[in-house]
């Protein structure tokens, strides 16, 4: 006696288009929320990158001021965008000795642009509305007790204290100066 045995294997190598609708849906409602947690994260990392810049520039500045021994300067421009180094030039006696230089009463002050210490052909010198690592990060306020800039003697002090606001977006960070150490910090 011969049995029948029925192979009741179903094969079922593809999904169903609800399954797929299903998948695809909830991909897109992921995707929905994930892009503005990405694009505030995004806002909040390159603000903190273009801070942590203005900061090293400053802290730069005072340390090479004190190892010189020259002063240094470091202008920022809100309107455009820009934080400059610039030290004092080494003065050059063109009348054969310094102590001939100083007896002239003659004193003019030049400054020399400060080369970058990671690339050192190039200046020291930010420039926030153009460098794509610093995506929409302004300079909104620079607030100096005195002047646009602050300057560093061969001590390492400042000539004055002041805070520096740069924003992203609706985003805010704040870099101080402290004007009697020099300290740099941000908040």
């Amino acid at each position: 006696m011969v049995k029948h045995v029925r192979n009741t294997r179903v094969n079922n190598a593809g999904v169903s288009l609800i399954e797929l609708v299903v998948v695809v849906t909830l991909v897109g409602l992921m995707a929905g929320f994930g892009v503005p947690v990405l694009a505030s994260t995004f806002s909040q990392t390159t603000l903190e990158a273009a801070a942590e810049e203005v900061a090293t520039a400053l802290t730069y500045a005072q340390f090479t001021a004190v190892s010189s021994g020259r002063p240094c300067r470091v202008t920022l421009d809100a309107g455009a965008e820009t934080v400059v180094l610039e030290q004092e030039a080494t003065p050059v006696s063109l009348l054969g000795s310094e102590s001939q230089l100083a007896d002239t009463a003659v004193e003019t002050v030049s400054l020399d642009p400060m080369m970058h210490p990671m690339r050192p052909f190039d200046d020291y010198r930010l420039d926030l509305g153009v460098e794509r690592r610093f995506h929409d990060t302004q300079i909104v306020s620079v607030i100096w007790d005195t002047g646009v800039y602050v300057e560093y003697d061969a001590s390492g002090i400042p000539s004055t204290g002041g805070v520096i606001v740069l924003a992203n977006g609706t985003d805010q960070i704040s870099v101080t100066v402290e004007a009697v150490s020099g300290m740099v910090t941000m908040n």
